[in-house]
């Protein structure tokens, strides 16, 4: 009798210790992905202009050859009219709203961005609705699904007047609905800056 008493005390030992080890591998696991998610949170995406492939889209402003590159300062002459190209990459699922692109108040001096769709030939309601503000910057209102480690490519036509450096600034709020087993929902305001000189 006493040993089936004993039998019966290790067993609830031993499920009560690996109930409280398996308690706390789940706790740190959730406490992981959650300080993972919070850091990739931090810096979600990344966004470069891009410089089309020669046989995609000829431009003016910079040697290309068969491939796709990027790069976060561009130079393009004064008081002249291309093509601007940005690429968008994620490192997590996003959705991405009120996306804003633009160099500033329009003062006849700054380049300027009218928005344009390079892929679409012809189109009813597929272009993406937008705005100019009285800033120059151009919002997408629209709520749009950014999937971890895709690709995503905005270009503009861009019109250039005096020499100088101006930063084009690229604004998203941005929230990701979960990440791995995290239930928690994450939204940021994430502002990005690149160069351009006109000279």
């Amino acid at each position: 009798m006493s040993e089936v008493i004993v039998g019966l005390e290790v067993a609830t030992f031993l499920i009560v210790f690996f109930t409280g080890v398996y308690g706390v591998y789940v706790w740190n696991t959730k406490r992981k992905e959650n300080d993972e998610y919070e850091k990739l949170m931090e810096d979600p995406l990344e966004v470069h202009f891009r410089i089309p492939a020669k046989s995609q889209h000829l431009i003016k402003y910079e040697k290309q050859d068969d491939e796709d590159h990027t790069k976060d300062e561009l130079i393009i002459p004064p008081n002249s009219e291309d093509y601007l190209f940005l690429i968008i990459r994620t490192k997590l699922n996003l959705y991405a709203s009120d996306r804003y692109f633009g160099f500033g108040p329009h003062d006849n001096r700054r380049p300027e961005l009218s928005y344009s769709n390079l892929f679409i030939v012809q189109s009813s309601d597929q272009i993406p609705h937008w705005n100019l503000d009285t800033y120059g910057c151009i919002h997408f209102d629209t709520e749009k699904l950014w999937l971890k480690g895709e690709t995503y490519l905005v270009n503009f036509k861009i019109e250039t007047h005096d020499k100088g450096k101006y930063p084009l600034e690229i604004t998203f709020n941005v929230r990701s609905p979960a990440y791995k087993d995290t239930k928690k929902e994450i939204g940021k305001l994430i502002r990005r800056y690149l160069t351009l000189r006109v000279e």
